[in-house]
């Protein structure tokens, strides 16, 4: 069992895998801060921030996981993968970038039921059995707790799917994946078919995508105009980078 050993600013108990966690982060944030200003590159530094928080999110999930009774730990560790996408998969975590994970389950693993924001308390996740619910919600809140910012969903392979055959952003974001914990082949199936997806609707995903960046640069406008401009979604930013590649 997970020992508390501390509490946060809200008076909640923290757990020995969220006090590790944040105390790894905030050396490994120091450690970033001595080397960009000894002149390290800024891809390395990125490298360097994506395995602590691997290391954290794995942690931690363990540890939630050695919390449930077998029966239900050796069920949810079956029936769910941890997943990194978006900018996290790739391993370019700057120091404010958002940890995107996806739970990704089998239908049958949970019912259904609201996983709320620990700093909102706004749903963010849907889940499906008594003891999924638990674990999602945990896992939101003690990476919450460690001081990351978490962007968390919960999907079977089949609605990751159409979510990104209807929207740009999410299928962008899902472009690149990665397992952090569970069974591998959830994954693998998933990425077959988004790829199978793509392929057959290549013209259209294209469209999506360059539509969905021209909103964006519309809205955060032309670097050239701007005296602080959004180096990320600002046009001739990292978004258009990103788009390119």
């Amino acid at each position: 069992m997970t020992k508390s050993v501390a509490s946060n600013e809200s008076g909640r108990i923290l757990r020995q895998s969220v006090e590790d966690a944040t105390s790894l982060l905030k050396e490994v944030a120091e450690d970033i801060r001595v080397q960009h200003a000894a002149g390290e590159d800024g891809l390395s530094l990125c490298r360097l921030r994506t395995k602590a928080v691997d290391r954290s999110v794995r942690e931690i999930w363990d540890a939630i996981l050695e919390e449930l009774p077998e029966s239900d730990r050796l069920e949810v560790g079956k029936r769910v993968t941890v997943v990194a996408h978006g900018g996290y998969a790739r391993g370019e975590m700057t120091p404010g970038s958002d940890v995107d994970l996806m739970l990704l389950h089998d239908k049958n693993a949970m019912p259904e039921g609201p996983v709320r924001s620990p700093s909102t308390g706004s749903p963010e996740t849907v889940g499906s059995s008594d003891a999924f619910a638990g674990v999602a919600s945990q896992l939101l809140r003690d990476l919450f707790d460690a001081g990351l910012e978490v962007g968390q969903s919960v999907r079977t392979v089949a609605e990751a799917t159409q979510l990104a055959a209807e929207d740009a952003t999410i299928f962008s974001s899902l472009l690149e994946l990665r397992v952090l914990s569970g069974d591998a082949a959830r994954c693998h199936k998933l990425v077959a078919r988004l790829r199978a997806m793509a392929q057959r609707s290549r013209r259209k995903m294209a469209r999506m995508l360059v539509a969905a960046r021209r909103e964006e640069a519309k809205k955060y406008g032309e670097t050239v105009y701007l005296l602080q401009p959004n180096v990320k979604r600002s046009v001739g930013g990292i978004r258009d980078i990103q788009l390119a590649r």
